[in-house]
């Protein structure tokens, strides 16, 4: 859930022996504030087993107020790197994004929507949703990203374009690659009606890297707009992360709605930036966030039906025939629900 609430803050920098101030825009003084904002904010050295010290130690003897502005680009990605976090990022004026990039993550999928392999007809869409009618009155459903402003404009073009289509049968969820953005709850309560726990999160509450808030519950009361009694088959993948993770953990509580796929890559929290000595910005994720169960987002969702295609099926078959195993398994469930 990448919505980002900015503090824009004046670092005042505490040095690793927590005795001098600091405040000058320096390479060492960039590094020791991107490490402590890090070791007082950040919710998941445990989980990653980060061994944050050690880190310190070795990087702070390298990096100098001599080390150049690109080397320390380059020190700072590999932390990044180590820390295996995507919540986790500097992004420099020049809008270079400092990151990390798992390219086990890239999927070989094309465009579902105009598979016609699978007879998707009457398609609807715009830059975040695709709608599209499919055989056995099934509606084929895409949420392509969270990663967007207008909410409310969204939600009812949803509203007045479903009407036109048939889902009787079912609804095949597509959130494969979303990757995504803001966190908006009125999506997953398309799919319920009433108030409903939908996670638990919990903050850092000092510098001790293992003290936490007690758990808050979040509920959000949905609208119904779909029927409860109408199967849903949730399509996953790694891919689907942040927000998009979360509202999978949320669809994957309804009764009516099961996960086909590949576990999703997680990313579970909230980021929150900071302002670093040389106008830097970092992102910290800041809270962890839980199922209503008890199950922490971070590590992703596992499917109820796995099928995880190879890197090279959809390089090589999907491009030339269409064909989609992780959909054909949706419509598989749905049909012999009838």
């Amino acid at each position: 859930m990448n919505k980002l609430i900015t503090l824009l803050i004046s670092i005042l920098l505490i040095t690793s022996c927590a005795e001098n101030i600091v405040i000058k825009n320096t390479p060492h003084n960039v590094f020791n504030s991107f490490w402590q904002i890090m070791s007082d904010q950040y919710v998941f050295f445990e989980e990653r087993n980060l061994n944050w010290d050690s880190i310190y130690q070795v990087y702070n003897s390298k990096i100098t107020n001599q080390t150049s502005d690109t080397t320390l680009q380059t020190y700072i990605q590999e932390i990044i790197t180590h820390i295996k976090d995507q919540h986790v990022s500097v992004l420099i004026p020049n809008n270079k994004l400092l990151c990390f990039n798992d390219s086990s993550y890239f999927q070989y999928i094309g465009s579902y929507e105009t598979n016609q392999l699978y007879r998707i007809t009457n398609i609807n869409m715009n830059n975040v949703i695709v709608l599209g009618q499919m055989q056995d009155s099934i509606l084929y459903f895409r949420i392509r990203t969270f990663s967007f402003n207008n909410e409310n404009e969204v939600l009812s073009w949803i509203k007045s374009t479903v009407k036109e289509y048939n889902y009787n049968n079912g609804i095949i969820l597509d959130i494969r690659n979303n990757g995504g953005g803001n966190e908006y709850l009125s999506f997953s309560g398309l799919f319920y009606n009433g108030s409903r726990e939908l996670y638990k999160v919990k903050y850092r509450v000092n510098k001790d890297r293992k003290q936490f808030t007690d758990l808050f519950t979040k509920e959000y009361k949905g609208n119904g707009l779909f029927p409860e009694n109408i199967p849903i088959a949730l399509i996953i993948n790694k891919n689907t992360y942040s927000m998009g993770n979360l509202f999978a953990f949320i669809m994957k509580d309804l009764p009516n709605c099961i996960t086909i796929g590949q576990k999703t890559g997680g990313g579970g929290g909230t980021g929150f930036n900071y302002m670093l000595p040389n106008n830097w910005v970092l992102q910290v994720t800041t809270s962890k966030v839980y199922s209503p169960s008890g199950e922490l987002m971070e590590n992703g969702l596992s499917p109820d039906i796995e099928k995880v295609p190879t890197k090279e099926f959809w390089e090589k078959t999907y491009s030339i025939t269409g064909e989609d195993p992780q959909l054909e398994d949706a419509l598989k469930y749905l049909k012999n629900r009838k």
